[in-house]
Formats: structure tokens, sequence, C-alpha cells
């Protein structure tokens, strides 16, 4: 045991001080990989990849802020470099031809001879200095060589109805981007929409509206007349022609359409009873307004009328999409005199029947029809017996009953009229009675 502890301590003293060292072919691949694995490794110990990313970044935002302003020097430049032309514009503006020549030969300044030709023919001189606004100067003038400008207008317009508007600055470089704002884009037949243009680096629009209409307006207005689904785009062009395209959605929606009928019967209290039939199309809710301060939301109220009058009746309809319709019936009772005469008996003709026609206003005591102050647009008569069964009926306003079924003379009774009609306005009107036939001897 002590002969294995002096030989582990011999090892340790003999190889305490040795430090072994790769061979030269092998040194310089293991330096270049150290090298590399530190590159690698953020630290700020040492220059790494972090330190050169971070040059390259800062190099970039350099260039890009330069670039920029640049850019906008040049953009400058030009704007201190357009000429001056709102003075010259106002003293050539009513002239169709100018032609302006400049004497160098007077030494103390520029004098500019203008020569026009109004509409009647006479010719108008005018003379003026103009050495700031054309550029020319008197020290620099050279008396041997002579030069000329001539103006043409093609408007003659009033000097207070003409605008100087600040030139665009445009850098044709860029390529045009084609956008817009319309003022909805939903709404209820017909729509009316207005489109703001807000494209840039474009000189040229064309607009299409989806439904076959086309503008080359910069800000339209448009009317969409028919419910749909419209596919509304702007192209917008440079003076490259490079073009951009944007388009949005236009939805139009359906008005719904009111409509409604009446029937009324009089009570023997002289209450009036009216039955509402709604025609109405496109609708989920209803307002009725029966113009005595009465109000219903049913599709087919009933309502009663406590005496007669001149009441309006409106009905409002609305759809899913909020679209509403209206319609009013103007003096759906009206308080005048009868509007339909009835007889209440007749005496047919006992030689046979003659067809029961007649002209509106003719008393013929032989056919049974009634008597109209107000012609209807709907006509309907209808004759029961007794058992109920249906002896005559007409859609014609002048056929009446002649007092015969089945070619034979009824006999002498009561019977049971009914009469359907509709005048102009939209009331529907239905009165029921009984009529008495007399057989004379």
């Amino acid at each position: 045991m002590e002969n294995k502890r002096s030989i582990e301590k011999l090892f340790e003293e003999k190889f305490q001080s040795y430090h072994p060292e790769p061979s030269p072919e092998l040194w310089p691949k293991l330096s270049r990989q150290l090298k590399w694995r530190n590159f690698m490794r953020p630290s700020w110990d040492s220059f790494n990849i972090a330190y050169l990313s971070g040059i390259i970044i800062a190099s970039a935002i350099t260039i890009w802020v330069l670039t920029n302003r640049n850019n906008e020097s040049k953009v400058q430049d030009v704007k201190n470099s357009l000429p001056e032309m709102e003075d010259l514009s106002n003293e050539v503006r009513n002239n169709e031809n100018i032609s302006t020549e400049i004497n160098p030969s007077d030494s103390n300044n520029t004098s500019i001879q203008q020569a026009g030709v109004n509409k009647a023919g006479n010719t108008k001189n005018l003379s003026s200095t103009r050495n700031e606004k054309t550029g020319l100067s008197d020290k620099n003038s050279d008396p041997s060589k002579t030069a000329s400008l001539s103006v043409a207008e093609t408007r003659n317009t009033s000097e207070s109805s003409v605008q100087h508007p600040e030139p665009e600055i445009r850098n044709s470089a860029l390529p045009p981007r084609a956008f817009f704002i319309s003022s909805s884009e939903t709404g209820c037949a017909p729509l009316q929409i207005s489109f703001t243009n807000l494209s840039t680096e474009a000189d040229n629009f064309t607009w299409s509206f989806g439904d076959g209409g086309q503008s080359n307006e910069l800000n339209p207005e448009y009317i969409f007349d028919n419910p749909g689904e419209y596919f509304v785009t702007l192209t917008a062009k440079n003076e490259n022609d490079d073009i951009s395209v944007y388009h949005t959605i236009i939805r139009v929606n359906e008005v719904p359409e009111a409509s409604f009928m009446i029937e009324k019967q009089e009570d023997l209290n002289q209450n009036i009873s009216v039955y509402f039939y709604n025609y109405s199309r496109g609708a989920e809710s209803y307002s009725w307004d029966f113009g005595d301060g009465n109000i219903s939301t049913e599709a087919n109220p009933t309502h009663v009328f406590d005496t007669p009058g001149n009441y309006d009746i409106l009905l409002k309809v609305s759809s899913n999409y909020g679209c509403i319709d209206t319609m009013i019936l103007s003096n759906a009772l009206k308080s005048q005199n009868p509007v339909i005469k009835i007889p209440n008996a007749f005496s047919p003709n006992k030689n046979g029947p003659n067809g029961g026609y007649y002209s509106n206003g003719e008393n013929r005591n032989e056919i049974f029809h009634p008597s109209f102050i107000e012609t209807p647009v709907e006509y309907q008569l209808r004759i029961f017996n007794r058992n109920g069964n249906l002896l005559f009926e007409s859609k014609d306003l002048n056929i009446g009953w002649d007092g015969y079924y089945m070619q034979e003379l009824q006999p002498r009774g009561v019977y049971i009229y009914k009469l359907r009609v509709k005048f102009e306005n939209g009331e529907y009107l239905v009165k029921m009675g009984d009529v008495t036939v007399f057989i004379q001897d």
C-alpha cells in the first residue's frame, strides 16, 4: 500500500509542471475554430456578431435618412424655381393672341410691346416693363440680340373668376396608389353615394360603378336605382401609364311597398266598422294611424269609427333593413251624400229577359241596379234567393238583374243582394240588403 502511494506521488511530482502543446499542423485549425466560436457568441468582451449587426442596422438607417432629406431638398428646389406668372396673366387674360416683343436697345429698362386682337377685330397695344417677371436684366442684355415672347390663351374669363392654384409637385418615380372612401356603403334604393378620391401620384381617374355607369370625375356622385350589390372600382393612372386599382362593394336594399284596401259596414247605432286588407310587399312590420287618435301594429286590423268624418288613414311599413314606405288614404269615411243608391224593389218585364243592360244614372224599373255618384273601378253584384242559392252575378257596371234565372222569371218575393265595389282612392265598400220583386198583372 505504501509503495502504491509513493508511485502516485512520484507521478504527480514528475508531471505537475508538464504542459502539452499541439503539433504545428493541428494548432492553426484549433485556433480558427476557437475564433469563429467566439465571433458567433454575443459578448461585450470582444468584436462579434452582435457588434456587426448593430453596425449594419445603423448604416441602413443613416442611408435612408440622408436619401429622404435629399428628395425633400429637390422638391423644394423645384417649388422655388417655378415662375411667378400671376401678374402677367392679369394683363393678357382677355386677349386671344398676344405677341410680346422685347426691345433691348433701351438702356434704362426693357420695354415689352404687346399686340393683341380682340373679338371685334381691333388691335390693342400694351406697353409695360417686366424685368423681374420675365427674368431679363438691363445689365445682362445684349443689344445685338432680340428676344420675343408669345403667350396665347384659349379661354376669355373675367379676372374675378380666374384662380391660380399652386401646382401639385409629384414624384414621377413613385407608382400611383388608388384609394377612395364613400359617404355610405349600404342603404335603401334609390341610394345616392358621394365618392371622395384619396389617390396619390396619379392624374387620370376612371370610375366603374358596377351597374354599367362610369365617370372620369375626380370626386363623383352616383345614384344606384335598383336593389343589389355593386362592385365599385377606381382605376388611377399617372403620366407614365402606370395604373393602380381600388374597389369596394355598395349594397342597395329593396324598399317595401305599402298597399291596403278598406271594407266598411255601417251598424244600426251609426258606428262604422272598417276592415283593413293589407297587400303590402317586402314588409316585416306595420304601423297604422287611423286618423282619429287610434293606432295599430297588426297586419290586417279592424277598427270602429264612432262617427262619420274625413279621416286620413296612414299605413307605414318597414323592412328588415330599415327601409320604409307609406300609403295614405284621404277622406276614407266621407260624410257627404251616399256614394251608392240601391233601390229596395223593382218590377221585371214579363215578356222575357232583356239582358239587364242600363246606363249609370238611368232609372229603369224593370232592372235592379245601383246608382253611383262616384264611378268605381271594380264592381260585383250578386243576387241570392231565400235558400242562399246564387241566381245572378255581374262584374259589369252596365249590367243589372232583370229578374230572370235560367231564362225563367222568378216569383214575386224578397231576394238578397250583395254589392262589392272599389273606388279609385283605394276605398273598398261592401253593402248587403234585400230587394223585393213585384210582378205586375
